[in-house]
């Protein structure tokens, strides 16, 4: 059992009279965070005189009521603070104990994982949330959203697979329920699937029948969620996912539907790219982790060659072929200041399949966060009443 109390404590170097909120659990004194909850360094600094000062030195005078407010708070060390005292091994004169310099490693440490989790959680919203706002047409982003289902009811959060058969079926289902903007190569697999085959036989059927041209950059924003929920695996355990196993979980997602190998290779980019934002990696380092499964001519106009192709506004495609989406996608990001620029004028190259815009969304969504783009795509959208974070859990 935790009980958490209010104290007035004196400060043993100026006498100041402060208030400290100790939290007493199985007889060892801490001092939790009144925002995370989660307990803090029990160095403390006194508000009057900046001392810093052992939680245990505080003189305790007596336990306050709730509703004090004559008293200022004592101040848990700040992260600099903590970081100075360990480079100096001590403090007020006297060396840190073995004790004392492991709560302030501790500390450190939790401030650092902490931060990595705020970040990782405010852009996977900014990135599925991004897509969303970007895909005007909506098939894209309801079918991510059937992945996301997919992974949350069939409590795939937090383990490591995906049921690619339920989210299969539950693409058909919306499929027969009137869904809009589903794609060309998508509705074809569909009507076969309807007529009795799998899923993997439709999709190598269409391929055939439309002379491989099912090289669509469709898939790779609906499998995004996919890439959310490894992005709070690898936070937690970076050795777990491996390049193979990585690629198989986006590549299984894709084949559903299209068979192309650049659909498969564009998608496996796009999710790792937003996959290292996620992760706080740069934009630089992001899209030339992603890029190394694109071909070379991509990577070559993406700059990352020895000798790049020279892009400008006027190289760019706006067709729905995956390399062509990826390249003026990452041009836009590149060549703005914000996701409302990057979105703004990259739907104005948009053709009458061209996906670049829904790409910028998903990129720059993880890239800038959620709490940098939530005015410019306010609330609508299919994913405005789920709990994206959840995924990263």
């Amino acid at each position: 059992m935790t009980i958490i109390n209010k104290y007035l404590g004196e400060c043993p170097h100026c006498f100041e009279l402060s208030i400290t909120t100790r939290m007493l659990s199985t007889n060892s004194w801490c001092s939790p965070n009144k925002v995370t909850g989660v307990a803090e360094s029990s160095l403390m600094v006194c508000h009057k005189c900046k001392s810093f000062i052992w939680m245990e030195d505080i003189i305790i005078l007596k336990r306050v009521d709730s509703n004090d407010t004559g008293h200022s708070w004592w101040l848990s060390v700040s992260e600099s603070d903590a970081k100075k005292v360990l480079k100096n091994g001590q403090i007020n004169s006297k060396k840190l104990t073995s004790p004392q310099k492991q709560n302030l490693e501790q500390f450190l440490l939790f401030k650092k994982n902490f931060r990595k989790r705020v970040i990782l959680e405010d852009r996977a919203k900014g990135c599925l949330l991004g897509m969303d706002y970007a895909d005007i047409d909506g098939g894209t982003s309801h079918m991510a959203l059937l992945v996301y289902q997919s992974l949350v009811e069939n409590d795939n959060i937090g383990g490591d697979k995906v049921d690619y058969g339920d989210i299969g079926r539950r693409y058909l289902e919306w499929y027969n329920n009137n869904a809009v903007d589903t794609g060309i190569v998508n509705a074809m697999v569909f009507d076969l699937v309807n007529e009795g085959v799998t899923f993997e036989e439709a999709s190598k059927e269409i391929d055939k029948r439309l002379n491989g041209m099912t090289a669509s950059s469709r898939p790779a924003c609906r499998s995004l969620p996919i890439s959310v929920y490894l992005a709070g695996i690898i936070s937690k355990n970076p050795d777990k996912l491996t390049t193979s196993i990585f690629k198989k979980f986006i590549e299984q997602e894709v084949k559903l539907t299209h068979r192309h190998n650049h659909a498969s290779r564009i998608a496996i980019a796009v999710n790792l790219i937003c996959i290292c934002l996620m992760l706080d990696y740069s934009l630089n380092e992001s899209v030339k982790n992603g890029a190394d499964f694109t071909s070379q001519k991509t990577r070559r106009s993406l700059g990352l060659t020895p000798k790049p192709i020279p892009i400008t506004k006027k190289d760019l495609k706006n067709t729905g072929y995956a390399d062509d989406a990826l390249i003026a996608a990452i041009w836009f990001i590149r060549n703005t200041d914000s996701f409302d620029e990057a979105i703004k004028k990259s739907m104005k190259l948009k053709g009458k399949s061209n996906y670049c815009s829904v790409l910028v969304g998903a990129i720059g969504g993880a890239l800038y966060g959620y709490f940098d783009i939530k005015n410019t795509i306010g609330k609508s959208g299919a994913f405005k009443y789920y709990n994206i974070e959840s995924l990263t859990l």
